[in-house]
């Protein structure tokens, strides 16, 4: 097996698929020898002996999706030994944005039958291990679905409505059930509070806890028990199990830094400003009551160009542990390059607290309209079209895109995008050091 270069359709961006196990050069005796390799499923990047193919009837199952994944998993654990080389061996074109009819099956993940699928497979492969002598696998391959399988849907739970998440809960539970304890333990705390929220039907819950995967998000708010131990949601859970997946405790949210300090930016109203403006109304949570009593400072961070724009506000205290405050922004007075800019931010919340600072995203209503304009640029820089709307994937931040129109379509970022070539960059040196 060689490496799996993934190339971007939008950016051309290019990256290794799951570069830490293919790293260098090896030969194993057996999938034993390194189980994280079942997070590599892919079957294109594999050359096979058709002998042993043949000797083991080793084939697709048919009629259904993902079967990739039940081959790949026999012909580790049949396999007595296999080569890894570093070379990229095979070429994934990543379209992230396409159209739901025209996506890839991988990103299919609206559709129920897909979820179907993939818990059928694991079964298959379930079965396989026990019937082949490798149940000894199985904790590795609870964990690779738990970590890489059911961890793409549940970065999408924020933006599906709850007749598809009771519906996704009724596929899911009844396998999670089956799955290996020490698979659970190895995952960080943040999926752990995702799944159990699902396994509990939690669902509404489960959404708002799914924003914060992989951005250290906190919740809306926390509950400690008798003992001092720190509980996600507005109650101490009442299950054992639950106790110990929802115990946020070892985050250490009321101790950490506070440039490390877990709080929650929700936009609970966007409106439409005058000229190019977007008025904001924003609600800060602070679970573990970090920020002193008393109305704070915060800061908007935006940075299209190589300048930030920074718009200053004020969070005023509701109750305990809640903050509000408005903020309005002029996207006419970022300051962009003169050639344009077609790109997208995420804006930022910044408090500041005894001279130490926190950053953290800024979470979007997900079913606001987009908010388009024609800006005008105050520094010369020719006029854009920019979009304001919620992001349509991940935790759903407020996104602010910018679309070159007029001569900095047309004239300008072309000239900008031809000089800057490094062959042009290199002919200019070259005349520089002859003047020299």
């Amino acid at each position: 097996m060689g490496a799996v270069r993934r190339i971007r359709t939008d950016t051309g961006r290019r990256s290794t698929w799951m570069p830490h196990l293919v790293r260098e050069r090896r030969t194993l005796d057996g999938i034993e020898a390194d189980p994280r390799l079942f997070f590599e499923h892919l079957s294109t990047s594999k050359m096979y002996a058709r002998a042993f193919l043949d000797r083991h009837a080793l084939r697709f199952p048919e009629g259904i999706h993902y079967e990739d994944q039940l081959f790949s998993a026999q012909a580790y654990c049949l396999a007595k030994r296999f080569t890894i080389v570093p070379e990229p061996v095979y070429l994934w074109y990543i379209a992230p944005y396409a159209a739901a009819d025209a996506a890839s099956i991988s990103n299919q993940r609206h559709l129920l039958g897909n979820v179907r699928d993939r818990i059928h497979v694991q079964r298959l492969i379930d079965a396989f291990l026990t019937e082949s002598g490798h149940e000894a696998l199985r904790e590795d391959k609870d964990h690779k679905f738990l970590k890489h399988d059911f961890r793409m849907y549940a970065g999408d739970l924020p933006h599906r409505d709850e007749e598809w998440l009771a519906a996704f809960a009724d596929l899911v539970n009844p396998y999670l059930d089956t799955l290996s304890p020490g698979a659970y333990a190895r995952l960080p705390r943040a999926e752990r509070v995702v799944l159990r929220l699902i396994r509990d039907r939690r669902l509404d819950e489960a959404r708002l806890a799914a924003r914060g995967l992989g951005h250290g998000v906190a919740p809306r708010q926390v509950t400690r028990d008798a003992d001092g131990r720190t509980y996600w949601g507005g109650r101490v859970p009442d299950s054992a199990d639950a106790r110990r997946e929802l115990d946020l405790t070892e985050l250490e949210l009321d101790t950490r830094p506070f440039f490390g300090a877990q709080f929650r930016h929700e936009i609970t109203e966007i409106a439409r400003g005058p000229g190019a403006g977007v008025e904001l109304a924003v609600r800060t949570y602070d679970p573990a009551l970090r920020l002193p009593v008393g109305p704070q400072r915060a800061v908007l961070l935006l940075t299209p160009g190589r300048r930030r724009l920074t718009v200053p506000f004020r969070l005023s205290p509701v109750r305990p542990g809640v903050f509000e405050g408005r903020v309005r922004v002029d996207l006419a007075a970022a300051s962009l390059p003169l050639s344009g800019f077609a790109g997208v931010r995420h804006p930022m919340v910044r408090l500041t607290h005894r001279g130490q600072g926190n950053t953290g995203l800024l979470l979007a209503p997900l079913g606001f309209p987009a908010l388009t304009a024609r800006v005008p640029y105050r520094s010369g820089t020719a006029p854009h079209r920019v979009t304001v709307e919620p992001e349509g994937h991940g935790p759903g931040r407020l996104q602010v895109s910018w679309e070159p129109v007029g001569i900095t379509a047309g004239v300008l970022r072309p000239v900008a995008r031809r000089v800057a070539r490094p062959s042009v960059r290199r002919a200019a040196r070259l005349v520089a050091s002859a003047l020299r």
